[in-house]
């Protein structure tokens, strides 16, 4: 676990034979065999795996944010759902929890007391439910997920991972059957990095879920509509941080040219950057967390920047969804495919004139605006499309997203998460409730410092 969360923080490798081999022993040395083995006994009979019983294990826990909603509320239409989540992350998903009680679908909690027994609960339940398809959604470095998902190599079962992480490292290439992409770029970097054959592969774009009805909870500061432009950006702020800070240039370059414009940013992590904007643009620069009702910030705002190196590709979809032109400078081809067609939306530029051109005539041109944000809103899938394209994936077939394996650059990327990785992130890293006190013997000095790292947190409440 600890090995592939390292992988994952520092991203220069996309997958790592020798922890897929272990994973293999691991999995021998929990269930006796490498893979499951039918020996007649059940009830049912061997191999007679049910066909509309899906099982779906979050090893995000998310909410609404990332794609288990989407999935689900597809699922929910035509299969019995058995949903697993460990039972530590059961209050991470309220949301989650009311659409499966509306459809009164089995919901499985693992109690989280170790990571073998939660492992055999996983593969006990299978046993037991016997269900014809299993989605896997979960992070990195998951070993309880991935190594039942991979001893359950039958060829009854259809095992499906939804590939949310298609731009960093991830363990557990053996677990699935199908792998469900959301844009070309991943698929590529699956099949040329990770050696996942063409045949396994599957494109499904996604769609942000959005509670249309939400009332907007208001601007956090004062501001004035009419003589005003609020430009939002928001997401993880390590997605801002590298590549020479860049990206808050382009937010000084905007301020300067344009004294009309509020700029607004919400999300988490390190905010040094946005604490120099905030004293050197005093009442024209904020920073909140993360709001709830996104759709309606965007509603109210005049367009959304997108971060820079990194994107937001569900961010970039609210915008479109809700009318704003998602300007973005581009890094490299990780930005590819948020959008349907996307190279053709003229909302992403190469240069950095270019793209200052652009965001003069965005904020010069009220009419331009709003009629580019408003060409936006098909340029994400519908729910409806999503869920027939999900069912064809379910019947082994494609779907109507033709997969274009093109290479894509991903040098400049990976570069940036070295340049972003710290000692704090090592601590980060070792410390965890089930690895620690493996992981102390090797690294005494580090776990430590992570161990009182984490204590003061706690006790700080954050």
């Amino acid at each position: 676990r600890v090995l592939a969360k390292l992988l994952y923080f520092l991203n220069q490798e996309y997958k790592d034979d020798m922890l897929e081999d272990q994973l293999f022993c691991l999995i021998q040395n929990l269930f006796g065999e490498k893979n499951y083995q039918c020996d007649g006994t059940s009830a049912n009979g061997c191999g007679q795996f049910h066909e509309d019983k899906v099982l779906f294990y979050n090893g995000f826990g998310s909410n609404v944010r990332g794609l288990s909603m989407i999935y689900l509320k597809a699922l929910l239409q035509n299969r019995q759902v058995i949903y697993v989540v460990n039972k530590k992350i059961e209050t991470n998903v309220p949301e989650v929890r009311r659409l499966l009680q509306q459809y009164h679908a089995q919901t499985v909690y693992l109690q989280g007391n170790s990571s073998v027994d939660d492992s055999y609960e996983l593969k006990q339940l299978i046993e037991k439910e016997r269900p014809k398809h299993l989605f896997l959604y979960t992070t990195p470095e998951d070993i309880i997920g991935i190594s039942v998902f991979t001893y359950f190599n039958f060829k009854e079962i259809n095992r499906y991972q939804i590939n949310l992480t298609d731009h960093a490292f991830w363990l557990g290439v053996n677990a699935f059957d199908y792998c469900i992409e959301f844009r070309d770029y991943g698929a590529y970097i699956s099949n040329e990095f990770r050696g996942v054959q063409t045949e396994k592969l599957r494109l499904l774009p996604y769609y942000p879920i959005i509670d249309y009805d939400k009332e907007f909870e208001g601007f956090p500061f004062a501001f004035d509509a009419t003589r005003q432009k609020l430009v939002f950006s928001g997401g993880f702020l390590y997605k801002t941080l590298g590549a020479g800070n860049l990206y808050y240039q382009l937010v000084r370059r905007m301020l300067d040219t344009h004294p009309e414009v509020v700029f607004w940013y919400a999300g988490e992590g390190d905010d040094s950057q946005l604490k120099l904007l905030m004293r050197d643009y005093p009442g024209r620069v904020y920073h909140t967390q993360e709001r709830k009702d996104l759709y309606q910030v965007l509603r109210h705002s005049y367009m959304y920047l997108n971060t820079y190196p990194m994107v937001g590709g569900l961010m970039f979809q609210y915008a479109a969804m809700a009318g704003k032109v998602p300007l973005t400078l581009k890094y490299d081809d990780c930005a590819n495919d948020c959008l349907l067609r996307q190279s053709d939306l003229g909302v992403e530029f190469d240069s950095v004139e270019a793209f200052y051109d652009e965001m003069e005539k965005l904020l010069s041109d009220p009419e331009y605006a709003s009629r580019k944000g408003d060409s936006l809103k098909t340029a994400v899938i519908s729910e409806i499309d999503f869920e027939q394209e999900l069912e064809k994936i379910m019947r082994g077939e494609h779907t109507k997203f033709p997969i274009a394996l093109q290479p894509v650059d991903t040098i400049s990327f990976r570069k940036t998460y070295l340049e972003r990785f710290q000692l704090n992130d090592l601590k980060e890293i070792v410390v965890h409730r089930f690895s620690w006190k493996y992981v102390f013997p090797i690294f005494p000095v580090i776990t430590a410092a992570g161990i009182s790292k984490k204590i003061v947190k706690k006790i700080c409440g954050r």
